[in-house]
C-alpha cells in the first residue's frame, strides 16, 4: 500500500501544474465569451444571468468533486490509524453538508431559472457561455481533486511510516 501511496503522490505532483494551466486557459476562454456577450448586449441583466450560470455549473461540479473525494477517502481509510480516520470522518461529514448546499444552489438555478424574461436572441448569445463554463468548472474540480488526493496521500504516507517505526 505504501508504494501505491507514494506513486500517487508523485503522479499528483506532476499532474497539478498541467491541470492548473488547463483551468487557467478555460477561465480565460470563458471570460472572453463573457466579454463578447457584455459588449454585444450591454447591461440587460447580463451580470445576473452570468453569475446564475456560474453558480449552477460550480454547484454541479462541486457535487461531483466532493462525491468522488468522499469515495476515495472511504476506500483508503481501512488500514490507517484511528486519529487520521477520525479527522477525515469529520471532513467527510463537512463535505456531505456542502453537497447538500450545492444541490440546493443547483436546483434553484435549474432549467430556465437563470433566463427568466429574456429575449430569444439574448438567450442564444448567453447559452454560448454554457459550454465554456462546463469546461471551466470541470477543470477546476479536477485540479481540486488532485490537490486533495495529494494531501490525503501525504497524510496516509506519514501515518504508515510512523506505524512502521513503532
Amino acid at each position: 500500500m505504501q508504494f501505491i501511496i507514494y506513486a500517487y503522490i508523485i503522479f499528483a505532483i506532476v499532474k497539478l501544474p498541467e491541470l492548473d494551466k488547463e483551468a487557467q486557459i478555460a477561465e480565460d476562454e470563458a471570460q472572453k465569451v463573457i466579454n463578447e456577450i457584455t459588449d454585444q448586449w450591454g447591461n440587460h441583466n447580463i451580470s445576473f444571468v452570468i453569475e446564475c450560470q456560474k453558480l449552477y455549473y460550480e454547484s454541479e461540479q462541486g457535487i461531483t468533486l466532493l462525491t468522488d473525494v468522499i469515495g476515495y477517502v472511504k476506500s483508503n481509510l481501512v488500514d490507517i490509524s484511528s486519529i487520521l480516520k477520525e479527522n477525515y470522518t469529520e471532513l467527510i461529514d463537512c463535505f456531505q453538508e456542502q453537497i447538500k448546499q450545492y444541490q440546493k444552489d443547483k436546483d434553484n438555478r435549474a432549467g430556465f431559472a437563470c433566463y427568466d424574461d429574456m429575449s430569444l436572441d439574448l438567450f442564444q448569445s448567453v447559452s454560448l457561455l454554457d459550454g465554456k463554463l462546463v469546461d471551466l468548472y470541470k477543470r477546476k474540480a479536477e485540479f481540486s481533486k488532485y490537490l486533495f488526493y495529494r494531501r490525503f496521500s501525504l497524510d496516509v504516507a506519514r501515518k504508515l511510516k510512523q506505524q512502521m517505526k513503532n
